[in-house]
């Protein structure tokens, strides 16, 4: 059997993956072998016989009849000889056509691609999605994140989200942010204290007055939501649309979210990496980088994020985790997103491969896109070993053509090993989650900087 990686994820089947792709049986390509050979070797078709006359007219002397008889005695013969010459070259042209069509038969019983699932009912929703996120990454659009997260979470839900309404419930966020700004005489060109304000407004409860209404407007911080926070039973669970719904995410759409208040708000900051996860980062007035970690409401160290033990020096090194994204890498890292909901509600096919090509063009070490390739190989490889029987990996590699799958299978692992990257077991991942509400608590990763800019 072909091992599976194990520090790979784990792999969902699509759903149509027991779907028979073979079109000829063995006992279909039995039967018409022996059509085909039978007719090669006698060369010939049923004969219908000429139905005889009762009479003929007398044509002529006996010599005329002879003479007549040796021309069609003559001409005959010459017909046979023409006739087995064709017969000949039929059954060598046969022979070598049978070849073929027996060699190609053979090879269309396997099918060493994934099925095209492009048919199904809402795929046209994702591949019109990655269109418009490509024309972003190349410029021909304006690059806009908000507009980047809604086109991706609006594929998922097949076109039915309303983007007036989603972006209303950001307007709402950012004017918030502003009456913040305006009460405590913070400065549209302070990028720290922007910052600040946007990370309060997430993480604490926030009060505003409404001047035209002499009415006070209250904010309550958004929680971590538990619940499914990988999104395995709903993947909309990940969805920036939910987070505003039910003010509520996790690491995956409370980074997005900030950015993209940071983003309407003109400030700078940056999206990062860790193990299974994403934080924001910005600097600090003296020019120190400052870790907002959203899911429990602190400012914490560098040394709280690599406590984890899963970030090695090499994977800091590759820039896969703790180095900063700009906003165009940002948003080629939402066709991640776009690819991950699509397996989730498709399976894999030649669609997740184009995103991961999409996402390496701009950003070649981008982990998640690599993740992405790796289980798609993963699942061509194993699609191929399934038809076969899953037999040995010895008796596997003697097929040319998946000998070269299985190879690409191993060079993207291989690829993603050198960056420094180790597996982190969920468990573990939610003990360290858990551990930053700890954390929060030491000295310096309080919040009281944020408070005493903030209020």
């Amino acid at each position: 059997m072909i091992d599976k990686p194990p520090h790979k994820a784990v792999l969902r089947q699509s759903r149509y993956s027991n779907i028979r792709f073979a079109l000829h049986t063995s006992a279909f390509l039995s039967a018409l072998l022996a059509f085909i050979w039978t007719m090669s070797s006698y060369g010939q078709i049923p004969v219908v016989e000429t139905p005889k006359p009762t009479t003929f007219q007398q044509a002529g002397t006996d010599r005329d009849k002879k003479a007549i008889h040796n021309n069609l005695k003559d001409l005959q013969i010459q017909n046979r000889s023409v006739i087995r010459q064709i017969e000949t070259n039929q059954r060598q042209t046969s022979l070598y056509q049978l070849q073929e069509l027996y060699a190609d038969l053979n090879q269309n019983m396997i099918s060493y691609e994934l099925p095209d699932l492009s048919l199904l009912h809402g795929t046209e929703h994702f591949q019109s999605a990655l269109n418009e996120l490509k024309k972003m990454l190349k410029g021909e659009i304006p690059l806009d994140l908000k507009k980047a997260v809604f086109i991706v979470e609006n594929a998922y839900f097949e076109n039915k989200l309303d983007y007036k309404q989603f972006e209303s419930s950001i307007q709402q966020a950012v004017h918030i942010c502003q009456l913040s700004m305006a009460e405590n005489n913070i400065s549209s060109d302070d990028n720290f204290a922007k910052n600040l304000i946007i990370f309060n407004y997430i993480s604490d409860t926030v009060q505003v007055k409404l001047s035209s209404h002499e009415k006070t407007l209250t904010h309550y911080p958004i929680k971590y939501d538990f619940n499914d926070y990988m999104g395995n039973d709903n993947w909309s669970n990940m969805f920036v649309s939910k987070l505003m719904a039910t003010n509520s995410g996790q690491c995956h759409s409370m980074p997005l979210f900030y950015l993209i208040l940071a983003q309407k708000l003109g400030t700078e900051s940056y999206l990062a990496y860790s193990p299974n996860h994403s934080f924001v980062r910005f600097k600090s007035p003296k020019g120190n980088w400052v870790n907002a970690e959203l899911t429990c409401g602190a400012i914490i160290t560098d040394a709280a994020i690599l406590e984890s033990g899963y970030v090695k020096t090499e994977a800091i090194r590759s820039g896969i985790y703790m180095d900063t994204l700009s906003t165009h890498e940002t948003v080629t890292t939402l066709i991640n997103t776009l690819a991950n909901g699509y397996t989730k509600k498709y399976g894999y096919d030649q669609f997740v491969k184009n995103c991961s090509d999409a996402v390496r063009k701009y950003y070649p070490n981008q982990l998640n896109a690599l993740m992405l390739e790796s289980n798609w190989q993963t699942q061509t490889t194993m699609h191929i070993a399934k038809q076969k029987g899953n037999p040995p990996i010895t008796e596997f590699v003697k097929d040319p053509k998946a000998r070269i799958e299985l190879d690409k299978m191993y060079q993207v692992y291989a690829q993603i090993d050198a960056l420094g990257y180790e597996f982190m077991p969920e468990e573990i991942y939610l003990k360290w989650l858990q551990g930053l509400e700890e954390a929060k608590q030491k000295p310096e990763n309080q919040k009281s900087l944020i408070h005493q800019i903030a209020r």
